[in-house]
C-alpha cells in the first residue's frame, strides 16, 4: 500500500490508544477498510521496533480460523500461539463470529495484552460483551471513504472534481470501488451488488435467524428509498401491505434495528432544541453508503434532496460527531451538531435559488434563537457566502474542507 492510500484519520486514532489499558474495537460496515486499517496499524508498530513475536494476527471469516467456534478454543489457540503478558498485541478480525469470545477477550486482557478487534455488527457491543468489559474498552466507528479520501484515492484522475463528487454520488465510498480501474458501470454495480447481499445475508438474516426475508427486504428498501423523509414503523407497515404482505409494527421496528446493526442504514432522531429533549415522532434513515443504496434501489433526479442530505449526514458522522435531526416550532433543521455546550446548525438545500425555499430555511435557523453557528449546505453555486449571518458553502467547497 503507498503512503495516499492510507486512511490516516483511523491510524492516528489508533496510535493514541496503543498501549492504553483499553480493549480497541473498531466497528463499521463490512468492507469499509477496517482489516486493512489494522493490517496497517500492526505493520506499522513492527516497524517501530516491536518483534514479531510479540504480536498475533486472528481472522474469524477466513478459513484458518473458522475452526475457532467457542471462547475456550481460542484462549487456548491464542495462548499456543503467544505469551500473554504486557507488551504483546493481539488482532482479531470479526471476532462476533466465535461464541462467547468476550470471556476470552477478557482473559487476554487481564493477563496485560493490548488488544484491536473488528466488528461488522453492532451486536458486538452487546450486553454480555459490557458485562465482562465494562468500562475497558473505547469503540473506533469506522466509515466507507469521506469524499477527501476517496479523491485522494485517485478518484480526480480528470482532476475534474465534480465528476468525481458525482461517481460518489452513484457509486458510494467503499475503498474497493475507490480503487477500482474500470469505468464500466456494470462492473460497479456488480461488486456493491456482491457487498450488499453479503451484509444482509450474513449480518441481517443469519445472525438474527430471520424466516420472513422478503418483509425484511422490503423495509430495508423503503429505508433506502425513503432517505431523509421522515419514516414511522406505521408508514413501513403501510408499505409492506400494499406490496401484499403484513407484518406487526414492533416486527418492523425490531428488522429496522437488525439493519441498523448491520450498518447498512443510520438513524437520524428528532431532537426538540427548546424542549431539549428527544422526541418519539418519526425519525429519519439514511444509507450508510450511497453506492449499495442506489444499487439497491436505484438513481434518478427525484432523489437529488435525498442524496445531497444523506451525503452531509455521512460527513459529518465521519468527522466523529453526535448528529441529530432538529425541531424548533414545528419547523425542521436538517442537522444540529451536538458537543456539550456547542451546537452547529446545517440546512441542506439542493437549490437556494428558490426564493420561498430559501426564505423558509432561513426562517427555521433563526428561529432558534441562539448565537450558536449556522450553515446552509446548498447544491448548487451560490454568489453570496453569508445570509443575514447564515454561512452559505457549497457541498463541494464543504467536502473537501479541512477539520478538527
Amino acid at each position: 500500500m503507498t503512503k495516499n492510500l492510507e486512511r490516516n484519520k483511523y491510524l492516528d486514532t489508533l496510535f493514541r490508544f496503543k498501549d492504553i489499558d483499553l480493549i480497541k474495537i473498531i466497528t463499521g460496515i463490512r468492507r469499509c477498510g477496517k482489516s486493512t486499517v489494522m493490517e496497517m496499524f500492526k505493520d506499522r508498530i513492527i516497524e517501530s521496533g516491536v518483534p514479531p513475536e510479540k504480536t498475533l494476527h486472528m481472522r474469524f471469516d477466513h478459513p484458518d480460523h473458522l475452526w475457532i467456534e467457542d471462547y475456550e478454543t481460542l484462549l487456548k489457540e491464542v495462548k499456543n500461539n503467544i505469551e500473554l503478558s504486557k507488551g504483546s498485541y493481539i488482532f482479531f478480525d470479526e471476532i462476533q463470529n466465535v461464541e462467547g469470545w468476550e470471556k476470552a477477550v477478557g482473559a487476554m486482557y487481564a493477563l496485560g495484552a493490548d488488544i484491536y478487534i473488528t466488528g461488522s455488527n453492532a451486536r458486538l457491543m452487546s450486553s454480555e460483551f459490557t458485562t465482562h468489559i465494562a468500562g475497558r474498552y473505547v469503540e473506533i466507528k469506522m466509515h466507507p471513504l469521506s469524499f477527501r479520501e476517496y479523491v485522494k484515492f485517485g478518484k480526480d484522475r480528470t482532476g475534474d472534481l465534480k465528476e468525481a463528487l458525482d461517481n460518489y454520488k452513484r457509486y458510494g465510498g467503499f475503498p474497493i470501488i475507490a480503487l477500482f480501474e474500470s469505468d464500466n458501470k456494470a462492473d460497479h454495480n456488480m461488486i456493491l451488488s456482491g457487498i450488499y447481499d453479503t451484509v444482509f445475508l450474513k449480518d441481517v438474516i443469519e445472525r438474527n435467524e430471520i424466516r420472513d426475508i422478503v418483509t425484511i427486504k422490503n423495509i430495508s428498501r423503503f429505508l433506502m428509498k425513503n432517505i431523509g423523509n421522515q419514516t414511522s414503523v406505521r408508514s413501513i407497515s403501510n408499505y409492506i401491505t400494499s406490496k401484499g404482505g403484513r407484518t406487526h409494527p414492533m416486527t418492523a421496528d425490531t428488522y429496522i434495528h437488525y439493519l441498523e446493526t448491520a450498518y447498512l442504514v443510520c438513524r437520524g432522531k428528532k431532537y426538540d432544541i427548546k424542549a431539549k429533549e428527544y422526541l418519539r415522532t418519526a425519525d429519519k434513515f439514511y444509507a450508510a453508503d450511497l453506492g449499495i443504496r442506489n444499487n439497491a434501489v436505484g438513481y434518478n433526479e427525484e432523489d437529488r434532496s435525498g442524496v445531497l442530505e444523506n451525503l452531509v449526514f455521512l460527513e459529518l458522522l465521519t468527522r466523529g460527531k453526535e448528529v441529530v435531526v432538529g425541531q424548533v416550532d414545528g419547523k425542521e433543521i436538517d442537522f444540529i451538531v451536538k458537543e456539550e455546550e456547542f451546537r452547529h446548525y446545517y440546512q441542506v438545500i439542493d437549490n437556494l435559488y428558490d426564493e420561498e425555499v430559501k426564505k423558509r430555511e432561513i426562517r427555521s435557523l433563526l428561529s432558534t434563537g441562539d448565537n450558536h453557528p449556522k450553515t446552509i449546505i446548498t447544491n448548487e453555486l451560490y454568489p453570496a457566502k453569508n445570509i443575514e449571518g447564515i454561512k452559505v458553502v457549497n457541498i463541494l467547497d464543504f467536502l473537501l474542507e479541512e477539520y478538527e
